[in-house]
């Protein structure tokens, strides 16, 4: 079956047609193994984010300062939409220059507050970007979701790394199929990951447990979908409900709904670690 965009609006017909389709892919997906690494998430920012961006924000915090020992850095963000990574890096200390490549620039672009890089903005699909600029790393946060063919994203970006360059790529997991519905092409499970990056040597790490999930469940997903409204992340209580969470989810560290994948031009990850 040819997949759906949940981007756009839908019909009803449509609608049925992507949630069973995913549903299904997503549990058949499950009939391969890849090894992954869950992610403990220190004690996150009291904001009125969604679990999962919060925790692929501070997961991004503690990996980089790991994987990119230098402090200056050619990016590029593949699906930059505001440009809000460029803060996170700044607050790392790194410096450098910034391209925010999308199809469409983002009212908030303009803002980004990362005065420590040369920013720059392309209206352009990443297949089809020319440049001669080599990067030292080249992110997706939630994006190749959005693009009907992920593996020839992951090819191009291949192409543009310097040698010692990485490639990190966050995507919502088969759990997140239930807490944004219609939403993308697709949703990730171990057959997908294995299709789209087995032929790199890569580390996958997944982020949120049970906790998290069913918080998101509550507050975000049925509230949106049923009710119309997000007023209940607006409560003041919402931020320290999305902490206890987060420290529940060392427990029960099922239906994590965020992975992030990490490859290497040169190969030198290997996807050994246990479970």
């Amino acid at each position: 079956m040819k997949e759906i965009s949940g981007d756009s609006s839908l019909s009803i017909k449509n609608t049925f047609l992507y949630l069973v389709f995913n549903f299904f892919r997503g549990v058949a997906g499950y009939t391969s193994f890849v090894k992954t690494v869950y992610v403990r998430i220190p004690k996150l920012a009291e904001e009125n984010e969604s679990p999962s961006r919060q925790q692929s924000n501070q997961f991004l915090q503690q990996i980089l300062p790991d994987i990119l020992p230098s402090k200056e850095l050619d990016v590029l963000d593949i699906g930059c939409g505001s440009g809000y990574f460029v803060s996170l890096l700044s607050k790392l200390a790194y410096s450098g220059n910034y391209v925010g490549l999308d199809i469409a620039k983002h009212r908030n672009f303009d803002k980004i507050t990362g005065d420590r890089f040369r920013l720059s903005m392309v209206i352009s699909d990443i297949t089809e970007y020319q440049t001669e600029k080599k990067f030292d790393l080249i992110i997706s946060i939630t994006a190749l979701e959005h693009i009907v063919n992920d593996k020839q994203v992951v090819s191009k970006a291949d192409l543009l790394l310097k040698p010692t360059g990485i490639q990190i790529h966050i995507v919502p997991s088969f759990w997140a199929l239930f807490l944004y519905l219609t939403h993308g092409y697709r949703q990730y499970n171990p057959r997908r990951l294995k299709n789209l990056f087995g032929e790199y040597e890569y580390q996958v790490f997944r982020m949120g447990g049970l906790f998290s999930f069913f918080l998101h469940f509550l507050f975000i997903t049925i509230p949106f979908f049923v009710f119309k409204t997000e007023k209940l992340r607006e409560l003041k209580i919402y931020p320290q409900l999305v902490n206890i969470c987060n420290e529940l989810d060392r427990f029960v560290p099922l239906c994590s709904s965020m992975y992030a994948v990490i490859l290497e031009k040169k190969k030198q990850f290997s996807n050994s670690s246990a479970s």
